[in-house]
């Protein structure tokens, strides 16, 4: 059947109001950090309740720069920084740097995040470290596999108040939180690591003033760091992420198999296990692998997490699974980010999985008083997420920044993607007491553009700090400045725009609480829109041109024929 185009004429729509719709984001502010002459390899922020922030890096930088060791070799540090809420650096500080021991391949990883008060550094020492002046030195044979692994304890001025360490061989690590201290020792027998002997008889030896503990078998365990009591111990096999959720409950995610078994456990209190839930990445046509990128604990008690698959083919999907059933998620791409989201009791809040034609990953992850949540990233291609709703971005020859954001049920709001031809990546996201989005990670573009922000810099690594300001999005009334035709209107799911001239077109779908559900910039006269995935309703569909030119027009969605 021949569908009728219907011609909607903007001028006989004057009388109606401004649409108010929800917030939106534009770039405010960018600041580029310098971290090192040469490279880095990894860096990481935190924010406190005051605003302020808190890096940390590990650079590679030529010659010594007052070095803790004699010698004028390339030296791998690790620097701590605050600044404050407009990206002004406060004070700056060197914590640790490698030396070559037993081997020339030690660097120092590092994490930082910020917990009552207290700003922790959490050190991997492989081979020796100097540490605050002070070196350290795994007791191993130049084959073996162990490490020593520090953290450090600042106030917010940067004065160092505890450092507690650990020894041990194969995956181990702790954590403090508060009064209580988690440490957890696993090893994942399927997971060889080339160059390595892994002794048959592994060990952790854990020292905080007077604790000192020896284990031989997988296990997570929490003391009371008052009287040093172990208050627990169970089962585990190799541990990757620890998270707390303040009620004494502590949610464990453990590599289950190198292929792709991962599973989440709440743990109650007193030790027990509340719940269990696995996430598999299906081997479709080959080999395909998963790994956990990061969770964290939203405002309302969400458990989100973000995984990312990778392996060499085209096709490939996530099984979950809650102890009773099943289900799916599909991707589509070389790397695909996976997101999960559980309630509180266990159950699956919300999925989505990603799908391109090459690479995308999620790191950073933050929440809102509405449960609305918010990713930082990478991607290299124009992407779709695991809805299928359209999420087109605009990308250069290399990797460019991505943020994105799902309402609390996982449906898309908006989205951002900034960079240039080199390799851009967010790493940590944050918000302020304000609603602003924060966005920490690391550039390579030079320039970089953050929409109408254009960025350059001297050659070396170069961190970014960047605010997205919120602002309230209002659709002003439609103009008859663009000559355009919507058709079927009412539709079941396909709609086309036919516009007499040929343009940029930037094209945006809102629902009623202008949410941004789809997305599309397309260079032409025509256009189809596949709404499908939208349920029956009123949308609006905002059109813009090449010269911001801007026109609207309310659409309805009805029910599919039976």
């Amino acid at each position: 059947m021949k569908v009728q185009k219907k011609i909607f004429c903007f001028a006989l729509l004057l009388t109606l109001p401004f649409f108010a719709f929800s917030q939106s984001y534009d770039w405010e502010k960018v600041e580029i950090i310098e971290i090192a002459q040469k490279t880095f390899s990894q860096s990481y922020s935190a924010m406190d309740e005051d605003g302020n922030f808190y890096t940390s890096d590990n650079a590679s930088y030529a010659g010594d720069l007052n070095s803790w060791t004699d010698g004028d070799y390339q030296k791998n540090n690790i620097f701590i920084r605050k600044y404050d809420s407009e990206f002004n650096l406060i004070w700056t500080k060197k914590i640790a740097n490698s030396i070559p021991y037993k081997t020339n391949t030690s660097r120092p990883t590092a994490s930082i995040w910020y917990d009552q008060g207290l700003l922790k550094v959490f050190i991997t020492i492989r081979d020796s470290m100097y540490v605050n002046n002070q070196l350290y030195k795994t007791n191993c044979f130049d084959d073996a596999y162990c490490w020593k692994k520090v953290e450090l304890q600042y106030d917010k001025s940067g004065n160092l108040l505890n450092t507690i360490w650990a020894e041990g061989s194969a995956n181990f690590s702790f954590e403090t939180v508060g009064d209580d201290h988690f440490d957890w020792y696993g090893l994942n027998i399927s997971t060889p690591y080339a160059g390595f002997n892994i002794p048959d008889t592994c060990y952790l030896k854990f020292k905080d003033d007077s604790l000192t503990t020896y284990h031989y078998n997988s296990f997570l365990q929490k003391y009371s760091k008052g009287n040093d009591s172990l208050l627990w111990r169970i089962p585990a096999i190799s541990i990757e992420r620890l998270l707390t959720d303040g009620l004494g409950n502590v949610y464990v995610f453990e590599t289950v198999s190198r292929w792709g078994w991962r599973t989440i456990k709440k743990i109650g209190a007193d030790g027990s296990l509340i719940w269990e839930r696995k996430i598999m990445a299906t081997i479709s046509p080959s080999l395909d692998l998963l790994s956990l990128t990061n969770a964290k604990i939203a405002k309302n008690g969400d458990i989100i997490t973000l995984y990312k698959t990778f392996y060499n083919g085209n096709d490939r999907s996530v099984t979950l699974y809650d102890g009773n059933n099943y289900s799916y998620l599909s991707g589509l791409g070389k790397e695909n980010f996976v997101i999960v989201v559980y309630k509180p009791n266990g159950d699956k809040r919300w999925a989505r999985m990603s799908k391109s034609s090459g690479y995308e990953g999620l790191s950073g992850i933050e929440s809102d008083e509405d449960a609305n949540v918010y990713f930082t990233g990478y991607h290299y291609h124009q992407i779709l997420d695991g809805k299928d709703t359209i999420v087109h971005i605009d990308y250069n020859n290399g990797s460019e920044i991505l943020v994105i954001s799902y309402d609390s049920l996982g449906n898309y709001r908006w989205s951002k993607s900034e960079g240039g031809s080199g390799k851009d990546a967010g790493g940590n996201i944050h918000l302020d007491s304000m609603g602003n989005i924060i966005v920490f990670g690391s550039v390579g573009s030079n320039p970089c553009v953050f929409g109408d922000i254009e960025t350059s810099f001297s050659l070396g690594a170069k961190m970014f700090f960047a605010k997205l300001k919120k602002i309230p999005l209002s659709v002003p009334i439609l103009e008859n400045n663009i000559n355009l035709s919507i058709y079927p209107n009412p539709t079941e799911g396909l709609l086309y725009l036919s516009f007499m001239e040929e343009d940029s077109y930037d094209v945006s779908v809102f629902n009623s609480l202008g949410e941004e559900l789809i997305r599309k910039r397309f260079q032409g006269n025509d256009l189809q829109l596949d709404l499908s995935t939208l349920n029956a309703g009123s949308y609006f569909v905002v059109v813009k041109n090449s010269q911001n030119i801007q026109a609207s027009q309310q659409v309805i969605i009805t029910s599919k024929k039976k």
